[in-house]
């Protein structure tokens, strides 16, 4: 099978993504906001909710902790690159050379990753 003609940079998937990352939590804040109005003690619900499909904790969880993670840590780089001294342009040295921003995509991915992986232990 023949592949796609254009692979997408790591940099371009990372910036959808913390787009995408900062709509789910802005629905999720919301549907919590919903939550704490409809129900007179929201940990009741949710815990009633995990109690009643419990298969479905652990992606809940994960579903939960990724976009949090990764959008802070998204965030954050992004800080970075607002307060980083860039250097002459000609030295190719700067965070917003090719090469570092993939490093450091690479980075906000790992980051995240664990982060998820830590919160389904705890």
């Amino acid at each position: 099978m023949k592949s796609a003609h254009y692979k997408m940079p790591v940099n371009a998937i990372t910036s959808v993504l913390s787009r995408g990352t900062g709509v789910a939590l802005y629905a999720a804040a919301a549907a919590g906001a919903y939550a704490a109005l409809a129900t007179p003690d929201a940990t009741l619900a949710v815990a009633a909710w995990a109690a009643a499909h419990p298969v479905l904790a652990v992606p809940a969880k994960a579903a939960v902790a990724f976009p949090l993670a990764y959008h802070y840590a998204a965030g954050v780089r992004h800080l970075w690159w607002d307060v980083a001294r860039h250097g002459n342009q000609a030295a190719h040295a700067g965070p917003l050379e090719k090469s570092a921003v993939d490093a450091s995509s690479y980075a906000v991915l790992g980051a995240s990753a664990a982060a998820t992986l830590a919160a389904l232990v705890v």
